[in-house]
């Protein structure tokens, strides 16, 4: 929210509300006293039911009594509850009691909280593919005239509900005003994989390479498909580089910016493709985990669709593996 605020104040000079979806709920749901809760303690939330002294065999519903669900199911649940509003479980009515007791709510009952919706003349939602049905609800319940920006090539949030369609009337915007021609002839490669239309670059300089350029004055973003690959990536670059892991309560701050922090210290961001989501920089390294992905058994669309937002995040310089550039080039 940080950074499209910004974005917004220097390309119009107008100052307008800027949230997230949690953070505009939170906003308008939480109690004096209350809080949202961190991944960590909501997560300790639900493994209390599984071990410690308070774990539990079974659980009370309105029909008697029954075995308690496996986690893997729990978190099931927890998904689709926030991502389109399925039925909240005995276990998760457990869950919200427990952090209850310290003032906390998790974020995935924030939603079903969020009842008396404020009311707007316009309403803009941008990375619109991403957005759940929950979250198309509370668009719709501000009554606003709604003006919906997305790519259907970078829908990668599948996993948590995302639409990924708009069935709206649309305008196709076909060039893109971050990279030149170079970088956009090289997604269009990437989209051509699973049937994404082509995009034409604009008149920047671009370069597609597989060796690492000058960084000095430049921002630069290497990413992987994982928080491990990332790992790693950072400890062998040492102080040249800060790992971003994006904390689930950066989306209630108007003001934080893990990444524009780090690329303002002069660092190297490695994050996942997830986590750069809506970033951009002017060298950007793709890992090779990211290609795995796509050659895997189990591989998707999605798959295809990670590694092109990953390569479209460059504004100058797209840096890919020695093994895969001959693809591009």
């Amino acid at each position: 929210a940080a950074n499209l605020r910004e974005r917004i104040r220097r390309e119009t000079g107008q100052s307008v509300d800027v949230f997230t979806f949690h953070g505009f709920a939170a906003k308008h749901v939480l109690r004096d006293g209350e809080r949202v809760a961190t991944e960590l303690e909501s997560d300790a939330a639900i493994d209390s039911l599984y071990k410690g002294p308070t774990s539990r065999k079974t659980v009370e519903t309105a029909h008697g009594s029954r075995k308690l669900c496996p986690k893997y199911m729990v978190e099931s649940a927890i998904l689709n509850h926030e991502s389109a509003r399925f039925s909240i479980t005995s276990e998760m009515n457990i869950i919200m009691s427990r952090l209850a007791e310290s003032r906390l709510v998790p974020t995935w009952a924030l939603f079903n909280r969020f009842i008396d919706v404020p009311q707007y003349r316009h309403v803009l939602v941008d990375e619109a593919q991403d957005c759940t049905r929950a979250e198309w609800d509370i668009v719709e319940r501000t009554r606003g005239t709604p003006f919906f920006v997305g790519d259907g090539k970078q829908s990668i949030f599948d996993f948590r509900g995302a639409k990924g369609s708009m069935p709206f009337k649309s305008h196709s915007l076909t060039h893109s005003f971050r990279f030149g021609l170079a970088i956009a002839s090289a997604c269009n490669v990437v989209a051509a994989e699973f049937g994404g239309d082509p995009i034409e670059g604009c008149d920047r300089d671009s370069t597609v390479t597989s060796e690492i350029p000058d960084r000095t004055g430049k921002t630069t973003a290497y990413l992987a498909r994982t928080h491990h690959d990332c790992a790693i990536i950072a400890a062998s670059m040492g102080d040249a580089a800060v790992h971003v892991r994006r904390d689930p309560l950066d989306a209630f701050s108007h003001e934080s910016d893990r990444i524009g922090s780090a690329f303002a210290a002069g660092k190297t961001v490695v994050s996942t493709v997830h986590g750069f989501k809506g970033h951009e920089a002017d060298i950007v390294i793709v890992d090779e985990s990211v290609f795995a992905a796509t050659e895997d058994d189990r591989a998707t669309v999605e798959d295809w669709r990670v590694l092109y937002v990953a390569m479209s995040r460059a504004r100058d310089v797209l840096v890919l593996p020695p093994e895969r550039i001959h693809a591009f080039i």
